[in-house]
């Protein structure tokens, strides 16, 4: 089971879950210029790179954007 959660780093208290996921999908992360939290979901069902706002704890995307291949991970280049 893989969790993506929010925490208060100054105790390390979770404040919150943004997915809950049955399997080990999650496979990498990327924070872009604009704080948005950036995910590569590879559920069996529907993979693809979820976009989260960190500073709502929301998820911008309504569901995983399609890359084609289930993604392994998420670079930003400049």
């Amino acid at each position: 089971v893989t969790h993506l959660v929010t925490f208060d780093p100054s105790t390390g208290r979770r404040t919150g879950t943004l997915i809950d996921s049955a399997a080990f999908d999650l496979s990498g992360v990327g924070l872009d210029p604009r704080g948005d939290l950036w995910v590569a979901d590879r559920a069996f069902v529907a993979p693809g790179v979820r976009v989260f706002d960190l500073r709502a704890a929301t998820e911008r995307t309504a569901a995983p954007i399609g890359v084609g291949l289930p993604p392994i991970d998420v670079v930003f280049l400049p």
